[in-house]
């Protein structure tokens, strides 16, 4: 019985509230049907139901109902069109807090930035619904003419909006305790009249000379909102705008539109202030918060840090050294691994358990294979022949280096490297050329250092391969796919120290390297081919003019 009793006694209130700031605003009312660009009721019942919870809406639906009676007379149009104001009215309070509650408690409305901006964004569209409801309601029953109905509409709307960004941070802010103002020295208490003085005398020759000088405020809220936080903010903007409105209404020989017109400009530009003397006390708070946060998990870190350091101390050298050992055996099974597969791959396979396959829509590939290998392993010692075999590998793999191109194996007599992969570059065909000539001249210079007559062929094609590492076993990064086969049939059908490319790879070079026309061949499995010499590298042209 008794939480039913206070639960009536809550409704009454907020009705009789409503009707009381109602009536008292409505006597700024220019418009027909008694609508007025001051409507501060709006904030009152948003916060009742923020507050009290959704129990108290009827309050809101009886006190605009008695509104609306009492204003414009007891017919049944008006008692019809009463009670569609006060659904109207109450559903476009109701509706937001609804929305709000699902992601902001109230207690915390203030509190962070990103809370006041969603309040403001779910506050926006509900007086223009309202006004919508309540407009469409008094030209329905005759209170109000039809081609009033945007002037009405649009001053609905302003008033109910202003009238929530207005009362609602306001009473919030006064009736939580977490925005109390802490305790007031005399020097507060002097710099808090001194405020109001400031506030009180600017607005003072405002009201004297007829002029807006509201503008004026904007550092004195500023300060407030440094000094006082979110209650001393909302109340001094209240103040302001009550002085203002005041103003605006006591002002000598206007009509009610040009009243109308100044109130709605005016709460334009205080609301524009309303959301910066919301956000600017929220961001202090969050930023007092984060200091004192940041400073007490300082204080925790050191006193930790300190009672680590004694145990620390023992555990230091070994950890140490243990890490030491630990680093070097990664960075040789780390090398080890970069000798195998290039450095992506390595991380990627490292990432994935699973098989590598990557799609190149271009990459340049070669083949070498040193021409009579078979006879001259027949004629020397093992250690001579893999001596000769290691200094020419060798070689190869520091030119693939130089040219940041990808080597991909050797079998027996065979090098096989890649340019393009296993990052695409668009000179790789270009690199791969100029490697390849390196390596003739390489395969040159070992020959007569040797005292022998080795000698290479060079196949290079360019397209598409497919790139990765499949198995699970002494698995190696390797390529796919046609063009891999042809630029090996390249290789078979070269001649001996010579380099002998594709069409493909020859639209790549011939702006860049003199290459020669060998003709058509026929290769395995492909029929007629053209092909060419790769024959030497083109002068630059800004050594050359």
């Amino acid at each position: 019985m008794v939480p039913q009793l206070n639960n009536l006694w809550s409704i009454s209130l907020l009705a009789i509230t409503y009707v009381f700031l109602g009536k008292a605003t409505l006597t700024f009312a220019t418009l027909p049907g008694g609508v007025t660009p001051v409507w501060p009721a709006a904030g009152v019942a948003l916060t009742a139901i923020l507050l009290f919870g959704y129990r108290v809406w009827p309050g809101i639906l009886i006190g605009a109902f008695i509104l609306h009676i009492t204003s414009n007379g007891f017919t049944l149009p008006n008692l019809l069109g009463g009670l569609s104001i006060g659904l109207g009215n109450t559903l476009t309070t109701v509706l937001p807090v609804v929305l709000l509650s699902r992601w902001v408690k109230v207690s915390d409305l203030l509190e962070r930035s990103g809370n006041v901006f969603l309040f403001v964004a779910l506050m926006i569209p509900a007086p223009f619904l309202s006004a919508t409801i309540g407009v469409t309601t008094l030209c329905l029953t005759q209170v109000a003419p039809w081609p009033a109905y945007g002037t009405i509409w649009w001053t609905w709307a302003i008033s109910n909006l202003f009238g929530v960004l207005l009362v609602a941070p306001l009473l919030l802010a006064w009736s939580q305790p977490n925005y109390r103002l802490g305790q007031f020295s005399r020097l507060r208490w002097a710099e808090a009249v001194l405020l109001v003085s400031l506030i009180v005398g600017i607005n003072a020759v405002a009201w004297a000379i007829q002029v807006q000088l509201e503008f004026v405020l904007i550092p004195l809220l500023v300060w407030s909102a440094f000094r006082f936080g979110h209650r001393g903010t909302t109340l001094m903007v209240v103040l302001i705008y009550m002085a203002a409105v005041l103003r605006i209404v006591s002002g000598v020989n206007q009509s009610g539109s040009t009243v109308n017109t100044a109130l709605l400009l005016f709460q334009t530009f205080i609301g524009v202030i309303t959301l910066m003397t919301l956000v600017l006390p929220t961001v202090i708070r969050e930023r007092q918060r984060a200091e004192t946060s940041l400073k007490t998990a300082n204080q925790e870190l050191q006193l930790l840090t300190q009672q680590l350091q004694v145990a620390n101390d023992e555990l230091e050298d070994r950890v140490e050294q243990r890490t030491h050992e630990l680093r070097l055996e990664q960075e040789r099974a780390e090398n080890l691994l970069l000798n195998i597969l290039p450095r992506p791959i390595a991380e990627q396979l490292k990432r994935e358990e699973k098989s590598i396959a990557d799609g190149f829509e271009s990459v340049t590939v070669l083949f070498a294979d040193i021409v009579g290998f078979t006879e001259y392993s027949s004629m020397v010692s093992p250690q001579e022949l893999v001596s000769v075999l290691n200094q020419i590998f060798s070689a190869f793999d520091r030119l693939s280096a130089k040219y940041d191109l990808e080597k991909i194996k050797t079998i027996g007599d065979a090098y096989m490297v890649v340019g393009g992969v296993p990052e695409p570059r668009p000179d790789h065909a270009q690199a791969v050329a100029a490697m390849a000539l390196d390596m003739l001249e390489t395969v040159s210079h070992v020959a007569s250092i040797a005292g022998t007559k080795t000698r290479i062929r060079i196949g290079i094609n360019t397209g598409p391969v497919v790139a990765g590492v499949i198995g699970t076993k002494k698995f190696i990064y390797d390529l796919w796919g046609d063009t891999v086969n042809i630029a090996s049939r390249m290789e078979s059908m070269s001649e001996p120290n010579r380099i002998q490319i594709t069409a493909a790879t020859y639209a790549c070079l011939k702006d860049h390297y003199h290459c020669e026309k060998r003709g058509s061949i026929s290769v395995k499995g492909k029929g007629e081919m053209i092909t060419y010499w790769l024959l030497s590298q083109q002068p630059s042209p800004l050594l050359h003019p």
